[in-house]
């Protein structure tokens, strides 16, 4: 059986309010916000807690080929784990 999956991306600059619409968006069309920069955090929190330096592109490209990384839904959330650790308030505190 096939399933169909729709996506919706916004783009914009920092602190525009894309999460506030997309959270809106998914809630009126009964679909779940999937944010892409979420992603990219926990990618660069993992290889920061591995003590690597951020601008050394060889070590930075081997950690991640290390890594198990997950996306899903929980709560009709999305989720990320990085190596089977879910990631929440470490990828969205201020910086």
């Amino acid at each position: 059986m096939s399933q169909t999956h729709r996506a919706v991306a916004i783009d914009g600059p920092a602190a525009s309010g894309k999460s506030t619409v997309a959270k809106r968006l998914a809630e009126s069309l009964g679909l779940v916000m999937v944010n892409s920069g979420a992603m990219y955090r926990a990618v660069t929190w993992q290889v920061l807690q591995e003590g690597i330096d951020l601008e050394n592109r060889a070590a930075v490209l081997e950690a991640m080929s290390r890594m198990r990384i997950d996306c899903g839904v929980r709560n009709n959330l999305s989720t990320i784990m990085i190596n089977d650790r879910l990631l929440t308030t470490e990828i969205r505190s201020a910086g």
